[in-house]
């Protein structure tokens, strides 16, 4: 997600997906968050038996959870409904969207049903407050998937990744190939190393050679075009003055 100009691409930092939104950092497909997503599952279910959860609500509760997190834009799973109001509940809850489930909306047919449960069962318990227990439940799961994904964004390699990698190598590329030029003769031992060799540097190494030639040449006006020319976010990154215009 690219907001507040912090990232050069929106891509989804742990499977470089185009146009990061909400909806893929719950369902992102890197194997990863698929484990994720199972083992959180295994403890929702766990939950569900420590409540006393209709027995015939649970299974169809995860496997429909289960199913959009894998393909938010797919079909509904088929179920054979035990029983009518079963099917109304899940329906109901189908048409308000299990994002919003997860969100803290659940269907008011599917909390009617389980306090049902609860009396057949003698239970001293209430629907609302297993709705209520179960809302926190989806929130912690949100929250995991959540945090999960901005432990990767934050991961070096990712960062580099996300803040512009592509961009400053091929500006290297192109100052390599300028030479010293105008440049004062302190800046040639900059030059000593072979592009090749360079380019292999890790990034912070990358980012410090480009930031003493750029900055010399732009001290000296030199013109030059390319990304780290008019970019704010990308400047910021490399450590180059603001644009002044």
């Amino acid at each position: 997600m690219r907001r507040r100009k912090q990232y050069v691409h929106d891509n989804c930092p742990r499977c470089n997906a185009p146009l990061e939104h909400l909806v893929h950092i719950l369902t992102c497909p890197h194997p990863e968050v698929r484990t994720i997503i199972s083992d959180l599952l295994i403890k929702l279910e766990a939950w569900f038996a420590q409540e006393d959860t209709y027995p015939s609500l649970t299974p169809i509760l995860i496997a429909s959870i289960r199913s959009w997190l894998l393909d938010p834009y797919g079909d509904e799973p088929a179920f054979l409904w035990p029983s009518p109001l079963l099917c109304e509940a899940i329906i109901t809850q189908q048409q308000v969207g299990w994002y919003a489930f997860l969100m803290g909306f659940i269907a008011n047919p599917i909390v009617s049903l389980q306090n049902s449960y609860y009396k057949s069962i003698d239970s001293k318990k209430k629907g609302t407050t297993w709705a209520t227990r179960l809302i926190i439940k989806s929130w912690n799961l949100v929250y995991h998937l959540w945090t999960h994904r901005n432990s990767v964004l934050h991961e070096t390699q990712a960062l580099d990744a996300l803040s512009g990698v592509t961009t400053l190598r091929n500006s290297i590329i192109a100052e390599y190939a300028l030479g010293q030029d105008s440049l004062h003769r302190v800046y040639s031992r900059y030059f000593s190393v072979r592009l090749e060799t360079l380019l292999q540097k890790h990034m912070d190494q990358l980012k410090q050679w480009f930031l003493v030639i750029r900055s010399g040449r732009e001290a000296i006006h030199v013109s030059m075009t390319d990304p780290f020319t008019t970019n704010a976010t990308l400047r910021n990154w490399i450590g180059l003055p603001p644009i002044h215009t």
